[in-house]
């Protein structure tokens, strides 16, 4: 019976792998020259919404719109000084994602995330039914076993017979 759990263990650890796979995270690269421009701190279209869809790769505690360690200050700069140089602002973001790794992004958009996770919430709910299965099966009451159905006796019968009664007789 346990060897019906094997399989669902197996498929569930795998998605993890799967998972850390995917969001492996390859550490920060160097910056771009463009991020080396002087930059006077005038908004620019566009920055915010780079800056609320990522991460401080500093610390991965906060956005860079709202995070105050020198290396937000530097990609706040860096974005504005390349949406100045007419870059868009998915090339800015991708940029980013490409130097930081996809654990970057606020929001991840990996697309293999949904059947990552369709995998591991099936794996589970597998689980859950052989799981079910099994306690349903243990709970059951046991019947009592079928009477054989009655056939002629024989000679041979009511010998054996006699002879179990004779026994019993010297016994007592």
């Amino acid at each position: 019976m346990k060897s019906r759990f094997v399989a669902p263990f197996l498929l569930a650890l795998a998605t993890l792998a799967a998972a850390s796979v995917v969001f492996a995270d390859e550490g920060p690269r160097e910056a771009p020259e463009a991020a080396q421009a002087t930059d006077d701190g005038a908004f620019v279209q566009g920055e915010k919404s780079v800056e609320t869809r990522l991460l401080a790769p500093c610390c991965w505690n906060g956005t860079l719109d709202v995070h105050e360690s020198d290396l937000a200050r530097d990609l706040r700069r860096e974005i504005r000084a390349r949406l100045r140089g007419g870059e868009s602002v998915d090339q800015v973001e991708e940029s980013l994602v490409v130097r930081y790794g996809e654990r970057v992004r606020a929001t991840p958009k990996n697309e293999r995330i949904g059947l990552l996770l369709g995998a591991g919430v099936g794996g589970v709910l597998l689980m859950a039914v052989m799981l079910l299965r099994k306690s349903v099966r243990t709970a059951r009451p046991r019947t009592a076993p079928v009477a054989m159905p009655s056939v002629a006796r024989d000679m041979w019968d009511e010998r054996l017979d006699e002879e179990i009664e004779r026994r019993r007789s010297l016994i007592s």
